[in-house]
């Protein structure tokens, strides 16, 4: 008896104490108990909540969805482990990692416990990172601009001399006049291009969220990059299947797919398959953009997001840097890997909620 009076003992010290906020309901989720890390971390007092639903935690921010699955999982694994923002007293929105456990007494389900643990340090941590690394590749692309511009302008003026030259001549050779004029419109548009990538990196992805179906979507993009592909002798294949909703900003998300592509198509300069595919789970969409080409060398998978890499002799090593700063906004994924049978495989996987 006394063994198992200590065990409760401990087990008490253990809630009251928890650096954790920790919250004990019935299963229909009124609250029997919380730990002294619940009333500091969401600012009720333990009197308040007492016998109040778990709802007066909820935030706008988490919809109705997104509660049917977590419970839905909980039925079937037993347990529920994510992150959630939720409300605290004041109204304010703290996002938290809770884990969500049954209270089992003879085989049957009698409470739940939650925990949570406040990861505003961790976010706040992870900004500065981001912030920190960003400024770094800013002073790297400062360096550079000025070494990418520098040639361009050079081909200009020089260009643009010569031009001078040919147009004081008598008669001007209009042909002669018109390859000069050729050359300064393709610097020109190769600055564009560079400023353009320079400033979509330097910026950060504001996003303007909207619901799009994702398989019209898609097809929109295949149509519109076919002539492309047409031209360079690659097949473009998907097939569209059942409607699918999901949350993104779709300017930002375009840029992403024709940057993938468009690198795909590049690849397959001999000529080739493209094949785009979806695959989804109730929180999840995966786009697959596989081909059939010479895949990527093994030492420059690791390198293929990284700001300003490349192996082409034209660009700026954006790109694919931008597609990832646009996919991380969204808090989603995007990865590179070879496939077996030859070929590259990216994989774009953003949230559905």
């Amino acid at each position: 008896m006394k063994h198992l009076s200590d065990r409760c003992y401990l087990f008490i010290n253990a809630f009251r104490h928890s650096t954790d906020a920790v919250v004990i309901t019935d299963t229909r989720g009124k609250i029997i108990e919380v730990n002294d890390a619940f009333v500091h971390l969401f600012g009720w007092q333990r009197d308040e909540v007492l016998g109040k639903s778990t709802g007066i935690l909820r935030s706008p921010q988490t919809s109705d969805a997104f509660y049917a699955r977590m419970w839905k999982e909980i039925e079937e694994k037993g347990e529920w482990k994510g992150e959630i923002v939720n409300k605290r007293k004041d109204g304010s929105l703290v996002t938290v990692l809770l884990s969500i456990t049954p209270i089992i007494q003879d085989g049957e389900t009698i409470g739940y416990m939650g925990v949570d643990i406040d990861l505003t340090e961790y976010i706040h941590l992870k900004q500065r990172a981001e912030h920190a690394e960003r400024l770094a590749a800013i002073g790297k692309m400062a360096a550079k601009i000025s070494h990418e511009i520098r040639n361009p302008l050079a081909s200009i003026s020089l260009n643009a001399e010569i031009l001078e030259e040919e147009l004081t001549t008598d008669p001007i050779d209009k042909e002669e006049a018109h390859t000069i004029l050729k050359a300064i419109i393709n610097e020109v548009d190769r600055l564009t291009m560079l400023t353009h990538d320079y400033l979509q990196f330097s910026k950060m992805s504001v996003l303007h969220r909207a619901p799009v179906e994702i398989n019209t979507f898609l097809n929109e993009l295949v149509h519109f990059t076919r002539a492309e592909a047409d031209k360079a002798g690659v097949k473009l294949q998907f097939e569209a299947g059942q409607p699918i909703m999901i949350p993104v900003d779709e300017n930002q998300l375009r840029t992403v797919i024709l940057n993938v592509l468009r690198n795909g198509i590049e690849a397959l300069d001999n000529g080739g398959v493209m094949n785009i595919t979806i695959q989804h789970t109730p929180d999840r969409l995966s786009i697959i953009i596989e081909d059939n080409g010479p895949g990527i060398k093994q030492e420059d998978i690791n390198k293929i997001f990284n700001p300003f890499f490349s192996n082409k002799d034209f660009g700026t090593g954006l790109g694919l840097a931008i597609c990832k700063q646009i996919v991380d906004a969204h808090n989603g994924t995007i990865h590179v890997e070879n496939r077996a049978s030859g070929g590259a495989r990216f994989i774009i996987e953003l949230p559905t909620v």
